[in-house]
């Protein structure tokens, strides 16, 4: 398999039997991730990294450049005068950083017609799976968005809502963070303070602790923690909202529904001992960009 290191760029050739598994990239050292290998030779591109679509476009004999940012809330494209951008740009091996910067230079200047096809493909509303959400916050949210949202001025200098990016590299007990989080564009969140011992509820619930995560930007994770007690109550809300589950697992009990972008899976704790139940609702391909930005056993030998 051919892939390409999304640090340094290097293009690089594994052996298929790795695929689906990490490792560092010997020209930079940085944690690149091995793509599956296809199920079959017509794969979704829902199923598809970007690392993959442009690596499947040289294969092609195709140049090819993709940009990727999020969608911006103003309506306004003028990116470059956006801070939080977060502009991520990937291409295929034949390019070098010179000659990227060079075709978007010149993309600039071209005019229509010549020979540009800027069509956009876009999916069925009707067809196209939509994300799930908590308490109308939707899986793919921007981190600015949930800011704007939930922002509260406590006085004292204390202010709403307590986020990992505040404390870069720290560990968070109360946000579940690493030290590794701040380097990966990882940003733990919570709506409350802890010193407010007042976590939102669910479904009438009281939670433990209701978690935003967020990867470069983007709401991936929401996991709330809560009594196993009320697990039947927070189960029949799920079913009421969301119809019934599309698995069910005996050991530990967990339900989980999903549809092409997002799953939701609620896992049943313990009462003795104490044991809490949790709730995950999870963009996958988001999810997927978060695990690879984890640091490899090996890495830290």
């Amino acid at each position: 398999m051919r892939i390409q290191c999304t640090t340094c760029q290097a293009t690089l050739e594994v052996p298929e039997k790795l695929s689906g598994q990490q490792g560092a990239c010997p020209q930079c050292g940085a944690v690149v991730s091995i793509p599956a290998a296809s199920r079959s030779a017509s794969r979704l591109l829902v199923d598809a990294s970007e690392q993959e679509m442009i690596a499947e476009l040289h294969r092609r004999r195709q140049s090819a450049v993709l940009i990727e940012f999020p969608t911006p809330e103003s309506g306004s494209y003028e990116i470059s005068r956006t801070p939080s951008a977060n502009v991520r740009c990937y291409r295929t091996a034949d390019m070098d950083e010179t000659q990227l910067r060079q075709v978007l230079t010149e993309l600039g200047r071209m005019t229509q017609g010549q020979h540009v096809n800027s069509q956009p493909l876009v999916a069925d509303a009707e067809d196209a799976a939509q994300p799930f959400e908590l308490k109308g916050d939707r899986l793919g949210l921007t981190l600015d968005a949930f800011k704007t949202k939930y922002a509260r001025n406590l006085g004292g200098g204390m202010s709403a809502p307590f986020c990992s990016d505040n404390f870069p590299g720290q560990n968070l007990d109360a946000l579940h963070t690493q030290a590794w989080h701040a380097a990966a564009g990882i940003v733990h969140a919570r709506i409350d303070l802890p010193s407010e011992a007042n976590s939102p509820t669910v479904a009438g619930v009281a939670t433990e602790v209701l978690l935003y995560q967020f990867v470069d930007q983007q709401l991936f994770r929401i996991t709330a923690l809560f009594a196993t007690e009320s697990f039947h109550v927070m189960r029949e809300a799920l079913c009421e909202k969301y119809g019934q589950p599309t698995s069910t697992r005996e050991n530990p009990v967990a339900y989980v529904w999903q549809n092409d972008v997002s799953q939701i899976e609620l896992l049943r704790g313990t009462i003795r001992p104490q044991r809490p139940s949790m709730l995950h609702l999870v963009h996958k391909t988001l999810q997927q960009l978060f695990q690879s930005r984890a640091p490899s056993r090996s890495q830290d030998l």
